[in-house]
């Protein structure tokens, strides 16, 4: 194997072992894995209480009957020593009592979780150091807590390494203290020194694979949001012209069709539009298909303009034809936007020279309805709109017509 392999996989092996998290998720990891070991250590709290209760309870009626003065000796530490655990115990589960996740975990909750494992495993030294002078290689509270602790709880490499040479130190200095057989010391000794070591290895393994899987869950679900934020972004790219940059044809069938049925729902009336640029063709075969292009553009800009509310839309039908959907809006409020529009693009000054004005100009067709039920057809108030724009263009253009009302249909309005 070359250099360069061997340190690509040392790397890889590094990054397995101290897996970098991205700062903006930093601070959400921490209080994902703070979350999980208060709720595991109030877990092992509760077993505590109960156990040490039941120790106590053993204690106090078989104390009579020990004879053996070195037990007899430390027999008050031990006790002292349960009573405190069962104390902590109790605080522990008070103070994060009201836990929620993300919101209510703070740097507190931090520090009453370190603070609570730190404790145990001193407590659970102090306790091995005791029963060691009991006789040769009694270290297996210690040695249970430890192993309990590592496999159990996610602690990063800096709080492992903290907790577990701080309670491996209290171990050696009780064990080293309180047996006075050099070998059944250094027996111990050993024993500590490698759980200790194991410990820090087995929480830095069970740590770095949380965050990698939490790393794995947090990439599936930004390459979703990405996706989904792609499909947005497609989507209403689906919904506009790719020349005037406004809503096109199938946006406005579906818009339509839809305030029609909240029409109905709601009692409301709708009104409709239809805007023609007047002698395009003519225009186009003059100035050339980009003029007419700049010109399309440029109308969809004051359409755009002249819709205030954002209910309404302005969309482009078809080649020079726009639509102007104006929600809970009667013809008179309709004719003073289709005339403010008429007006606007008039004053453009853009020269067509086939018009009578010599200008570019554009009619109006308007047709309001109030819809009787949810099932109304679109189609009835654009055959409106798209008749009373042909008898504007009838009229020589640069008009704005209201449409006439039909029998047995809420087109509402008289033609002008």
């Amino acid at each position: 194997m070359k250099l360069d392999d061997l340190k690509q996989v040392f790397n890889e092996k590094l990054i397995n072992w101290f897996p970098v998290v991205a700062d903006d998720d930093k601070t959400y990891v921490n209080n994902v894995l703070t979350y999980t070991n208060i709720l595991r250590l109030r877990l092992i709290a509760w077993m505590l209480i109960i156990f040490m209760t039941v120790l106590i309870c053993i204690h106090l009626i078989y104390i009579d009957k020990v004879q053996l003065e070195s037990v007899i000796k430390i027999a008050p530490l031990i006790m002292a020593l349960r009573i405190i655990f069962i104390g902590v115990a109790a605080i522990f589960l008070v103070v994060t009592g009201k836990l929620s996740f993300p919101g209510s975990i703070t740097r507190n909750h931090q520090l009453y979780e370190s603070a609570f494992i730190m404790f145990n495993l001193i407590g659970f030294a102090i306790l091995s150091g005791l029963t060691q002078s009991l006789g040769p290689g009694i270290t297996s509270a210690y040695l249970i807590a430890v192993l309990v602790s590592a496999t159990f709880l996610y602690l990063d490499w800096k709080k492992s390494i903290l907790i577990y040479t701080t309670a491996w130190t209290v171990l050696t200095v009780m064990i080293w203290t309180f047996q006075p057989d050099w070998i059944v010391a250094f027996s111990g000794f050993l024993n500590g020194t490698f759980i200790t070591i194991l410990a820090i290895s087995i929480s830095r393994f069970i740590y770095a694979n949380r965050v990698q899987d939490f790393m794995s869950k947090r990439l599936i679900e930004k390459q979703k949001e990405n996706l989904a934020s792609t499909n947005k972004i497609l989507e209403k790219m689906s919904y506009l012209d790719g020349l005037t940059n406004i809503t096109n044809r199938r946006f406005f069938d579906e818009f339509l069709a839809r305030e029609l049925k909240r029409a109905a729902r709601e009692s409301f009336s709708i009104s409709l539009v239809m805007l023609d640029i007047d002698k395009f063709k003519q225009y186009n075969d003059t100035f050339g298909h980009q003029a007419g292009d700049n010109v399309l553009v440029q109308v969809a800009e004051v359409l755009s303009k002249s819709i205030k509310r954002p209910g309404d839309i302005a969309a482009r039908y078809g080649g020079e034809e726009f639509a102007i959907v104006l929600t809970n809006t009667d013809l008179e409020g309709a004719n003073c936007v289709a005339e403010s529009v008429r007006k606007s693009i008039e004053n453009l000054n853009i020269e067509n020279p086939h018009s009578p004005t010599n200008k570019l100009t554009v009619s109006c067709g308007l047709a309001c309805m109030q819809p009787n039920n949810d099932q109304e057809s679109p189609t009835i108030i654009i055959a409106s709109a798209d008749k009373a724009l042909y008898e504007a263009k009838k009229a020589g253009g640069n008009k704005c017509i209201w449409a006439k009302s039909q029998n047995g249909r809420r087109i509402l309005v008289n033609v002008k």
